[in-house]
Formats: C-alpha cells, sequence, structure tokens
C-alpha cells in the first residue's frame, strides 16, 4: 500500500493535484497550506454525465487552502476527511458523490460552500463547522446521517429539495441569517434543539 504523508508543508495547486492522481492509496495532510486555485472536476457539457473517480482515502487535518477549491461531479470512493480546516475562498463539490463517510468537522468556510445537488452516501458530518458565507444544500440526498451538531450559519444556508434519509442532528447550531428547507424530505429522527 503506497500512502503519501505530508506534514506542515507548503503545496501549490499543481502538487497538490499531482498527489491526487498518483498511484497513492491514501493521502494524508497534517497543517498543510495549499496555495493556488484546485479545480478537479470534470470537463463536460450540459448533455455530459462526465465524473471524475477518487478510489483513495484522503485526509487533511488542520490544512489551509488559500483559494477556490472545486471537485464539482467528482466520486468519492473512499472516506474523505477535512477535518479541522479552513477554506479561504469558495468550494465547490456540486454534483458530487462520497460513497463513504465524509467529515467536514470542526472545519471554516470562509467563502462559499457550495455542495448542490451533491450525494453523501455514508455519514456526513459537519460538526461545529462554520460557515461563514453562504452554506447551499439545495438538492442534496443524505443516505446516512447528517450531523451539523454545533455548526454555525453566519450567513445564509439552503437545504431546499433535500432528502434526509435517516437521522438529521442540527443540535445546537446556529443560524444568523435565513435557513431555507423548502421541499426537504426528512425519513427519520430530526433535532434542531438548542
Amino acid at each position: 500500500m503506497q500512502v503519501y504523508h505530508g506534514t506542515e508543508q507548503t503545496l501549490d495547486a499543481d502538487t497538490f493535484l499531482s498527489i491526487l492522481r498518483a498511484d497513492y492509496e491514501s493521502i494524508f495532510l497534517t497543517n498543510c497550506i495549499i496555495e493556488g486555485t484546485i479545480v478537479f472536476s470534470a470537463k463536460f457539457t450540459a448533455e455530459s454525465e462526465e465524473q471524475l473517480i477518487v478510489d483513495k482515502e484522503i485526509v487533511c487535518i488542520q490544512c489551509e487552502f488559500k483559494n477556490v477549491l472545486k471537485f464539482e461531479k467528482t466520486f468519492f470512493q473512499k472516506e474523505v476527511f477535512f477535518g479541522n480546516s479552513v477554506f479561504q475562498d469558495a468550494v465547490h463539490f456540486g454534483e458530487t458523490v462520497f460513497q463513504n463517510a465524509c467529515d467536514f468537522g470542526e472545519s471554516v468556510f470562509e467563502g462559499p460552500a457550495l455542495f448542490r445537488g451533491t450525494v453523501f452516501n455514508g455519514t456526513a458530518r459537519f460538526s461545529k463547522t462554520r460557515f461563514q458565507r453562504v452554506a447551499d444544500f439545495n438538492d442534496v440526498q443524505f443516505s446516512e446521517n447528517a450531523v451539523f451538531r454545533g455548526a454555525i450559519f453566519q450567513d445564509a444556508s439552503h437545504f431546499s429539495r433535500t432528502f434526509f434519509r435517516k437521522k438529521l442532528d442540527f443540535v445546537q447550531a446556529q443560524f444568523s441569517d435565513t435557513a431555507v428547507f423548502n421541499k426537504s424530505t426528512f425519513r427519520e429522527e430530526t433535532d434542531f434543539t438548542t
């Protein structure tokens, strides 16, 4: 098993993308700074259903992403962890599939967090995550538990037409602006207690 480990490094976008495309089974980055716009998205026309596949575990702990991060129409086959990280610009995960658990817990999104049309097939964890700009979870499908416990939404948050198949946990979440859940479906326990 080939594993990439990076600790306290500054990586440019091209280096980060080359590591992602390389033949590693897992990528572990700790306390790293990633500079430059990262675009790992399928080049597609309106008619195309092309999707890029990432078949490796990704773990980024206390990393700082300085610029735009785009993983649109990407299929993550293994667990993805971006815990305790800071995203200083817009993050795009539109129409992406997370096949296993996905964890953005205790991270900060300083720019817009755009997850429109994403499918979370494993547990999705956004516990104690801070969304400083708009959070777009419209048309998202959460197949397993969705955990936003203690999350802070400082701008508008959108969950319209979102499907929550399992438990939804918004315990102690704070909404400072509009929170929209129009036409969303809640199949199991939903908890918004403060």
